[in-house]
């Protein structure tokens, strides 16, 4: 789930370099895009780092 969102955030920064979008100001949604994707991959990577120690 995490690496769904992290990619899910990452192609729509692509697609928003490919076709730009015009804004009188800056959506109230924008600044998600800079916290989720790290935060996403932190916890991806946690869960991946807790599930290799599990099998060993």
């Amino acid at each position: 789930m995490w690496f769904m969102l992290s990619l899910e955030v990452l192609l729509r920064k692509l697609v928003g370099l490919m076709k730009p979008v015009t804004f009188a100001h800056t959506p109230p949604g924008a600044i998600s895009n800079y916290v989720m994707l790290p935060l996403a991959l932190a916890l991806w990577s946690a869960v991946k780092h807790t599930r290799s120690n599990e099998n060993q």
